[in-house]
Parts: structure tokens; sequence; C-alpha cells
């Protein structure tokens, strides 16, 4: 995966951080996954004729992103127009927003957006969209991430996955 919008190297400052814009720019990049994600688990949820989002149609939409997020037509765009609404939010506030803070911050998700008591179940309709979040998990086994950007999002999606297998196992 090869974005125009991240750039590499070592452009660090010499406290050993990343230039602000570069951290904007990933943390728009990283907005834009994420809702990318979150929308298809929504809409896998919708097709699945199921009332709540699981857990699992969560990892299901982020391992599918990881192989759709370089092909969408318009995330280039998408992403610029967070960072601008990133900016011009940071620009608001009384303090300089720290966007590393913000990377990784808690989800704002309610308990009823996710529910891991609801009984997940695989789509049974046949659309490309479907075939594809049913399908993800193989693809997901074979695939061997190249880039440092690849790795980082493979190793917090195994995490993100493992998690909520270790809670639907205590829940049994």
């Amino acid at each position: 995966m090869s974005y125009d919008f991240m750039k590499s190297g070592n452009d660090r400052n010499s406290d050993g951080r990343l230039p602000r814009d570069m951290r904007v720019t990933l943390s728009a990049g990283l907005v834009v996954f994420l809702g990318n994600a979150i929308d298809s688990a929504v809409l896998y949820k919708d097709h699945s004729k199921r009332k709540l989002i699981t857990e699992k149609d969560v990892v299901l939409a982020l391992k599918r992103e990881i192989f759709v997020f370089g092909n969408r037509c318009d995330v280039e765009a998408q992403v610029e127009d967070t960072k601008k609404e990133l900016l011009e939010m940071s620009d608001t506030s009384e303090s300089d927003m720290d966007f590393d803070e913000m990377s990784t911050s808690e989800s704002d998700m309610s308990a009823e957006a996710v529910d891991s008591d609801d009984v997940f179940a695989y789509s049974t309709c046949n659309c490309q969209f479907c075939i594809e979040m049913n399908e993800v998990e193989e693809k997901w086994k074979s695939w061997v991430p190249q880039s440092p950007l690849e790795k980082t999002l493979y190793r917090a999606i195994e995490i993100t996955a493992d998690r909520s297998l270790r809670e639907e196992l205590h829940h049994q």
C-alpha cells in the first residue's frame, strides 16, 4: 500500500516527534480508515438482517478495509477533508490539539452501538460486498503485511480480534 498523503522517512523533530502536519495527516488517514470500516460493519449488519452490530462485524470490517482502502477512488480527498476539519478543530480550541493523544484515545462508541451479547451470523446475501466480508478471514490468514503501516494496522486488528474472542469466550 502506498498513499501520496502519507510520507515516510526520518522527518522527525529534534524531540523525536513527527512534524505536526504529518501527525495531522496520519490522524486524518486513520479517521477515514476507521470510518470506512464502521460504515462497512453497519452495512454488513443490515445485510445480515440483524439489529445490532457485533464485535465480529467490526473485526471483519477492519480486516476488509485493509484490502480495499487503497483502492477507494475518493480516499485522498476524504483524508484531505478530514485533515482540514482536524486543523480547524485545533485552530478553534484554546490549546494546541495533541494529535498523538487523539489517535490513541478510547472510542466514544456507546455500549449500544456494539453489542457483544447480540448473536453474530454471517450474511447469506450474495452481493459482492457480503461475499468479500464472508471471505475476508481466509484472505487475512494468508496475507503478509509489507509496509510499516500495514504491519502496524495488522497488529492493531489482531489485538482487537483477540480481545473480542476472549470476551466472547468469557460470556459463554
